[in-house]
């Protein structure tokens, strides 16, 4: 047993892959607020205080965006609830629609926010690295610059701001020529990188045919458990979705399906799929309180 971070790279990949997709594609709210609680839920178990902020200071007000962005320029519904000055009408619809959209994209990005913390670059090398080598390396390298330039930046800055030329001094001109500076520094710093970077991987031969992999990644009877339980709750999801089970309208009215057996399933399948890493690291954590006596141990 163990948790879901340490799990077999695919495993991981089925179940993000799934949680993902169906954030995109379903608009019920019941599905929409299942997934966005799971993706909160399993950010606060791995990131802690980090996912509370990413909560407060981008998640939520980003659904309040989309919502009054979408509730204040479409007009179509017919539940009216005001009319503007230039004569249009605000409807519930629209708004409904509105928090809807924000709830998923905001579920996904928490989704997204989980798998850059339990998903490695060994870990998308493994699973890409064979059958599509030049994606995969990008995609790592994609993932990588992202902190690799933040930290760089911040660097830059320290050692501009010690020579007196930093954003926070002297006139407005001053802190644009400045800035400038910086980030010419950071481009030409990134470039550079990056030729060397494919110098070197090129010359250690990645992406021949024949080049050999290795890997230290073995899959588990947790890892076999969990992907059985991702598939099998995604051909239920699948099946109930087809079935009518996620069926709503948000145009011109707001209608959504009676609460009926078939629902039900449906709704219960999604959740556990949602919940499963969550449910893998409380197992994990359980068990091992369980074998160390409630010691806490330096690595695991």
């Amino acid at each position: 047993m163990r948790s879901f971070s340490q799990s077999h790279p695919i495993t991981d990949f089925v179940v993000y892959i799934s949680v993902i997709v169906f954030g995109m594609i379903f608009r019920h709210p019941v599905l929409l607020c299942i997934s966005f609680f799971s993706a909160f839920v399993y950010n606060l178990m791995i990131n802690g205080k980090r996912a509370v902020k990413l909560l407060f200071c981008m998640i939520l007000p980003l659904t309040v965006f989309i919502t009054a962005v979408n509730g204040l320029t479409a007009h179509y519904g017919i539940t009216r609830l005001f009319r503007l000055a230039n004569g249009n009408y605000i409807c519930l619809e629209p708004i409904v629609y509105g928090a809807v959209t924000g709830i998923s994209v905001s579920a996904v990005l928490m989704w997204f926010s989980s798998f850059n913390t339990v998903v490695s670059s060994d870990k998308i090398m493994y699973v890409l690295g064979r059958r599509l080598p030049k994606i995969s390396l990008l995609l790592t390298m994609s993932l990588r610059f992202v902190p690799l330039y933040r930290n760089k930046l911040r660097e830059i800055s320290r050692a501009q701001t010690g020579l007196g030329k930093g954003v926070n001094r002297g006139k407005l001109s001053e802190r644009l020529r400045n800035g400038c500076k910086i980030l010419s520094i950071l481009i030409s710093w990134a470039l550079e990188g990056a030729i060397e970077t494919s110098d070197s991987m090129k010359c250690r031969g990645y992406g021949l045919k024949n080049a050999t992999h290795y890997s230290d990644y073995f899959m588990f009877k947790s890892d076999i458990t969990v992907i059985t339980a991702a598939v099998i709750c995604d051909c239920g999801v699948i099946a109930g979705a087809a079935k009518g089970a996620a069926f709503v309208i948000y145009n011109p009215y707001f209608f959504v399906n009676d609460t009926n057996a078939l629902s039900a399933v449906t709704f219960t399948l999604y959740a556990v799929l949602c919940l499963l890493p969550c449910i893998l690291d409380t197992v994990w954590h359980i068990r091992r309180t369980i074998l160390t006596g409630g010691k806490k141990i330096e690595a695991d």
